[in-house]
């Protein structure tokens, strides 16, 4: 009930006595000190004027405090405008352990002194631990401050303040610097405020706990970094938006879009909108997370962008592009904004404002989906998405590993009425991800020109695509690459022989039950890499046999 602290709510209890009368002093409690007085003068039988009294020192424990938290913060027990418009709350966010500790007090007391609930929902979060899910504990050298990962910090600094400890006995010190150096040996890379919250965010999927990263985070600074420059590449070829007096996310106010890759995009950012408020309305901040990766990284940044390189020097197509490359980012950067609302800001800032309204006033709005489901198309998305595997396909020919400055010619031919017609929608989009100098699209029943390789693609775009070099490529330079192929072979099958003795090995059966997934996970990357070499070397042999 009580606690020796210098914060809290002192306890309401008095200790009562008559100066001057030899009698056992007693204990009233009361609201007020008056009403105790009242009470102790009762007690003793003597008028209230002749009553001492002493308040007790302690104060109540602060889990009772913190669960009058939801309405004492507001003014009650007065009837203050706080009170009214802010209580009772909706939503807690808190972490599981304290579930009894301080929901279940908030809401019994709440009912008791309000005969309300103080809120409708509790959102619990994960607890963090180290990279082996081991608790943070200063002992051993483990604990991660968020200051480190947002601002860097070198090994040495980190190293220092365990060894100047003044509350760790000497050999904890000396082991806890141990494994802080083993664990950062080059320190924390400074990675942001926006970073971390992003990191923390895509970490919910996981069950109570969350085995932290710092190189998972410096992952998410590298995601960010990356809608930065793309931010600057489009205000570059957008002449810093002067082609749109203001950027804007409502669809409403944009060009609808006519040509595959704008409409396509459109329809794509239509889907990760309605995906992003799906997630975050039921607070699954981990597809929240990677909704929006998915979109900047790979619908925007390795297509939409590629694509808007051609589109913007094409006077037919320039306009378009340039209207969705600057709702892309704007839209994009709004949805990011709860999860990262620093580079949020500084892109809102830096994006063409419209002219009326305060200045400097940006706050981000949610792009609604309700405005953006119009422009969804899954007709669309399904075309482009057999579109860029018949350019991926292409693409991912490793010609240019043998020669870095070969010159590759494409072919496809659709195997069916829809696929011929999906190969003409393409074309241009095919022409310019492939990265192929010329691509050509095939009659019906026409064949390859001879030299021609089949090229692998996946059976869901029902094409059948070729390629040739335009000149033989080099056998000496096929051969030194399937030579160094079958040492990287090689090399994996020794890493594989080793896990797979690692886990025939005595004792293995005792082994955490994290160490043998590990173990399983490592085994299949390996032989998954093997394979892939396998399936290249037969290509560059049948290579050196043409």
């Amino acid at each position: 009930i009580s606690r020796q602290l210098w914060w809290g709510h002192q306890i309401p209890a008095y200790r009562a006595s008559v100066p001057g009368r030899d009698a056992e002093p007693v204990w009233a409690v009361g609201r007020t000190a008056d009403e105790a007085r009242a009470k102790a003068a009762a007690l003793l039988g003597v008028d209230e004027e002749q009553v001492a009294l002493e308040q007790d020192e302690d104060v109540l424990d602060t889990w009772f405090a913190s669960a009058l938290f939801p309405f004492a913060s507001l003014g009650w027990p007065n009837a203050t405008p706080d009170l009214a418009r802010h209580f009772p709350g909706t939503l807690l966010e808190t972490g599981h352990d304290i579930l009894f500790f301080w929901v279940a007090r908030m809401v019994m007391v709440s009912l008791e002194l309000t005969g309300e609930l103080p809120f409708r929902q509790v959102y619990l979060h994960a607890m963090v631990r180290d990279t082996q899910g081991k608790k943070m504990s200063k002992s051993l050298g483990n604990v991660i401050d968020p200051e480190d990962v947002i601002r860097g910090v070198t090994a040495d600094d980190l190293v220092a303040r365990i060894t100047g400890s003044t509350t760790l006995p000497p050999a904890e010190i000396k082991r806890a610097a141990a494994l802080q150096r083993k664990q950062f040996p080059a320190g924390i890379p400074p990675c942001g405020a926006d970073a971390l919250r992003f990191s923390l965010l895509s970490y919910t999927a996981l069950a109570r706990d969350i085995k932290f990263d710092v190189e998972r985070v410096a992952g998410h600074r590298a995601f960010l970094n990356k809608v930065w420059n793309a931010t600057r590449f489009v205000l570059m070829i957008t002449e810093n938006g002067a082609v749109a007096p203001a950027t804007t996310s409502d669809p409403t106010a944009l060009p609808r879009p006519t040509g595959l890759p704008a409409a396509w995009i459109a329809s794509r950012l239509a889907h990760t909108v309605e995906e992003a408020d799906r997630a975050l309305t039921t607070f699954n901040f981990a597809q929240y997370t990677s909704v929006l990766r998915e979109f900047w990284v790979t619908d925007f940044c390795d297509n939409f962008i590629e694509l808007a390189k051609a589109g913007v020097r094409d006077p037919t197509k320039a306009a378009e592009t340039q209207a969705w490359l600057l709702a892309c980012v704007h839209a994009g950067t709004e949805l990011l904004a709860p999860a990262t609302p620093f580079i949020a800001d500084a892109i809102l800032g830096a994006l063409p404002q419209p002219e009326s309204g305060p200045e400097g006033d940006r706050a981000p709005g949610f792009p609604s989906p309700s405005t953006w489901n119009t422009l969804r198309s899954v007709d669309i998305e399904d075309t482009m998405a057999n579109v860029l595997l018949v350019a991926q396909g292409i693409r991912a020919l490793p010609v240019r590993q043998i020669d870095p400055r070969v010159k590759l010619h494409a072919f496809a031919r659709g195997n069916s009425a829809d696929s011929s017609r999906l190969l003409t929608v393409g074309e241009d989009t095919i022409r310019q991800l492939s990265r192929a100098s010329s691509f050509t699209i095939l009659a019906d029943g026409e064949a390859p020109p001879d030299g021609c390789w089949v090229v692998p693609t996946q059976a869901t775009c029902d094409c059948a695509v070729f390629a040739r070099t335009e000149t033989p490529l080099d056998p000496a330079r096929i051969s030194a690459e399937l030579t160094r192929l079958a040492r990287s072979k090689e090399n994996l099958h020794a890493s594989r022989e080793k896990v797979k003795a690692r886990m025939a090995g005595t004792g293995y059966a005792k082994a955490p039950q994290a160490v043998k997934d590990r173990d399983e996970q490592t085994l299949m990357q390996l032989t998954r890499q093997a394979e892939d070499i396998t399936e290249i070397e037969a290509m560059y042999t049948s290579w050196l046999g043409a």
